[in-house]
């Protein structure tokens, strides 16, 4: 049992409750009851301790030196990195740390899209996808001369109507792209059997999954995705922290997008190597 529970067992909210600093406070004068954890999470005290911990005791750059600090800050940058894999059930090696899902998703629609996005190509969003999972994919398309189709959902519970999947997968899309859990509705999506579907015409599936990795357990293989984005901010961590899940050959063949810092190996004034 964790330190939030009861002797029997069940989960103690006064306990989760006190765990949250922003609940000490009273804005307009009124106890704070916090209902948009759907945009972000609030933090609790272990992760303002732990942040305030490497602050003053080990603020380095991670990758970068040597030197004690450096070396600390390493450490504890790989064993959350880690800890993160473990907890979506992914090997450590294919968990890249970002600085949210929006970069994660724009990464996957800009470094795969550009090496593999032809002339009429169709890549399959669904009418209900987040911003950061939309947009990139509007930009690829257009840049490319790729097509975007557009995946119907249900007007109340936001679920995907099927039939109308069904005749899209005969355009053989080369990507399909959706939430995992909506952060309006809160449906699930059942992404075993969108991942089946995909994978029978030859689609890759990439996930939004910030909703789903804060609130429910989750073994991000089962999903059968091929990428799966998350952030930390909506599970009580920081904002400008995110990660990005993809199956390791589908790493080696992702370009960079941005260039500089600890990817590179070696430097010349007229190139690099990294």
């Amino acid at each position: 049992m964790g330190v939030w529970h009861n002797a029997d067992g069940t989960l103690d909210p006064v306990k989760v409750r006190a765990e949250y600093p922003i609940f000490k406070t009273q804005p307009g004068g009124r106890p704070l009851h916090y209902l948009d954890s759907a945009a972000t999470g609030q933090r609790p005290q272990r992760v303002v301790d732990a942040v305030s911990k490497f602050l003053f005791t080990a603020n380095a750059n991670p990758h970068r030196g040597a030197y004690t600090l450096a070396q600390m800050a390493t450490d504890g940058y790989e064993a959350a990195r880690a800890r993160i894999a473990a907890y979506v059930d992914v090997p450590a090696s294919e968990l890249v740390m970002l600085g949210s899902a929006t970069e994660a998703l724009n990464l996957v629609a800009r470094s795969w899209g550009k090496a593999n996005l032809r002339r009429g190509d169709v890549v399959l969003v669904t009418e209900a996808e987040h911003h950061a999972n939309l947009i990139p994919w509007q930009q690829i398309t257009r840049e490319m001369d790729a097509d975007l189709e557009f995946i119907p959902v249900d007007d109340v519970t936001g679920e995907i109507l099927w039939d109308r999947l069904d005749s899209l997968m005969k355009l053989k899309p080369k990507m399909v792209a959706l939430g995992h859990v909506s952060n309006v509705l809160g449906s699930v999506a059942p992404l075993a059997q969108i991942a089946e579907a995909a994978h029978a015409v030859g689609a890759l599936l990439c996930v939004d999954g910030c909703q789903a990795v804060a609130n429910m357990p989750l073994s991000i293989p089962a999903t059968g995705a091929d990428f799966y984005a998350f952030s930390a901010h909506k599970m009580g961590g920081l904002f400008a922290g995110g990660g990005l899940w993809a199956r390791a050959e589908l790493l080696a063949d992702l370009a960079p997008i941005e260039h500089g810092g600890d990817m590179i190996h070696s430097v010349r004034l007229r190139d690099a190597d990294f």
